[in-house]
């Protein structure tokens, strides 16, 4: 059967769906003025009925009847089982679609099917090793020679000696047959924190050398940063330099010495005068020229100044009392020292 057979027995004609649209109806309110409000009805659903309507339902169903394009082929029952087939989803073009669809579905109850499968034999493994050493522990208990009853009373220093010998050695024996699951021999070490959390010993051991190596290297570079400027950039001369004599393997230091020499600056070079570049000139804000009263930052008046103290005196006083100290605290100390 083809897909336009399928869609034709199950879902009609298509010259059946072919309607005219009809068009929207237009409700005109009229108001008391001459103002006329349209409204256009976009919707084929009316406003919910009101409960004293009786006829309501099936009129909004006839109506929706009317407007659709879809008919029922059968009517529906409750009693009728639904076809598993009429459950998929029909797609109107396309039938390779749903042949990917299907084999895509297959596929994926396949790989459940194997999933549990695997899961099954994965649990019946498990199930058999358990019984195995479940066995095997019980036979080792079954074989194991039984220990000696203690003896109670008046014993000498050998019959203590024996039987504690025997208990030690009975213990001994249980241990070393035990499983490993069941002694936990072999088994990793856990250690904790005081909060009960796992600590990895290995994790905090390399979060140890890397704090380690950070530190070094944040030191290096503190060493660094605290020389001059001059020096790096004579250190980086130099190292450019004897890259330069490891390439060409020739030594050549006649016109960098030279170079050298010459822009090394003298104090009592005659020549410096007119041979050092001159700053250029900058514009300044003017100055007052006299005499002001000192304070604590150093500032000076503005040229405008009058030469009239307007503070408060809070300035001289605090340098009074500091000089007044300093003062005081050289003479004591002088007087200290002094040959009396």
């Amino acid at each position: 059967m083809s897909l336009n057979d399928y869609l034709a027995k199950h879902y009609g004609s298509t010259a059946d769906t072919k309607r005219k649209s009809k068009k929207s109806e237009r409700k005109k309110h009229t108001r008391g003025t001459n103002v006329v409000i349209t409204e256009d009805d976009d919707s084929v659903f009316d406003l919910p009925p009101r409960e004293d309507t009786v006829r309501a339902p099936k009129e909004t169903q006839k109506r929706f009847k009317e407007t659709s394009a879809w008919h029922s082929v059968q009517p529906a029952s409750l009693e009728d089982a639904v076809d598993a087939e009429d459950e998929q989803p029909v797609i109107a073009e396309g039938a390779d679609l749903v042949r990917e669809y299907k084999a895509e579905q297959q596929q994926k109850k396949a790989a459940d099917r194997k999933a549990r499968a695997e899961r099954k034999a994965q649990e019946r493994d498990m199930k058999a090793k358990q019984a195995l050493q479940v066995e095997k522990v019980q036979t080792d208990l079954e074989h194991e020679p039984k220990a000696q009853a203690e003896r109670y009373g008046l014993l000498t220093a050998h019959a203590v000696k024996e039987d504690s010998d025997h208990q030690h050695t009975h213990r001994m024996r249980r241990m070393h047959a035990a499983s490993v699951e069941t002694s936990g021999r072999g088994a990793q070490t856990v250690h904790r924190s005081k909060t009960g959390q796992i600590i990895d010993i290995e994790q905090q051991s390399r979060d140890e050398a890397d704090q380690v190596e950070r530190s070094k290297h944040l030191q290096a570079l503190h060493t660094e940063w605290n020389k001059g400027v001059v020096q790096q950039r004579q250190r980086a001369d130099e190292e450019r330099r004897i890259e330069h004599v490891r390439a060409t393997g020739t030594v050549d230091y006649g016109n960098e010495l030279d170079e050298e020499r010459r822009a090394k600056k003298h104090w009592n070079d005659p020549a410096l005068k007119f041979l050092e570049a001159k700053p250029k000139k900058t514009a300044r804000v003017p100055e007052y020229k006299g005499q002001a009263p000192p304070n604590r930052f150093g500032i000076r008046p503005g040229y405008r100044w009058d030469g009239v103290d307007r503070s408060n005196g809070f300035e001289k006083d605090m340098l009074l009392s500091r000089a007044s100290a300093n003062a005081r605290q050289a003479e004591n100390y002088s007087y200290s020292v002094a040959d009396l």
